[in-house]
């Protein structure tokens, strides 16, 4: 119910925008650190929690900025998003037997994720000047998970579905 309730305010607003509305288009990309985190992320990954990293990650994506008057603007925007972490723990074997060779498994391990989200902020802000603006923007965002991949070695198939797990 409030995403309807959202989606029409949204829609009242844009149809009460003045026929001189500036409208611009960018694009806009980044760096972002995540993390595995979440509602149900004790139970999903247990001891582990406390031994996963954070991971640098990017984002890429266009926008439309369509002016409200002096002070709002209202922003959507779709963008590319990865997020991800790492673990890096102790190997889990490391046997020594005369005799007998017995590998190391590591434990690094990196879960990466890939999103397209629809951003849509309500900027407040000022203008300083012609080439400066200060602003607040707030506002929801929709994502759909693209892809899930876990790559390194050892504990790796503790993170098979994960990100979806955390997403819910």
């Amino acid at each position: 119910m409030k995403k309807v309730l959202f989606a029409i305010a949204a829609l009242c607003m844009l149809m009460t925008l003045p026929a001189q509305a500036q409208i611009r288009f960018g694009l806009k990309g980044g760096a972002n650190i995540s993390g595995l985190e979440g509602s149900n992320a004790n139970e999903v990954l247990g001891d582990l929690k406390n031994e996963i990293n954070n991971a640098t990650n990017y984002h890429i994506g266009a926008l439309v900025q369509i002016g409200m008057g002096k002070f709002f603007t209202l922003q959507p925007e779709l963008q590319f998003t990865t997020k991800g972490a790492t673990l890096q723990k102790e190997p889990i074997v490391d046997v020594n037997i005369p005799g007998f060779e017995v590998p190391t498994v590591p434990n690094d391990i990196t879960l990466s994720t890939s999103y397209l989200e629809l951003p849509i902020n309500l900027q407040a802000g000022i203008r300083l000047g012609k080439l400066a603006r200060v602003y607040l923007q707030a506002g929801p965002y929709a994502s759909l998970l693209l892809a899930e991949e876990t790559s390194g070695k050892g504990l790796g198939e503790l993170f098979e579905g994960v990100g979806e797990e955390l997403s819910e």
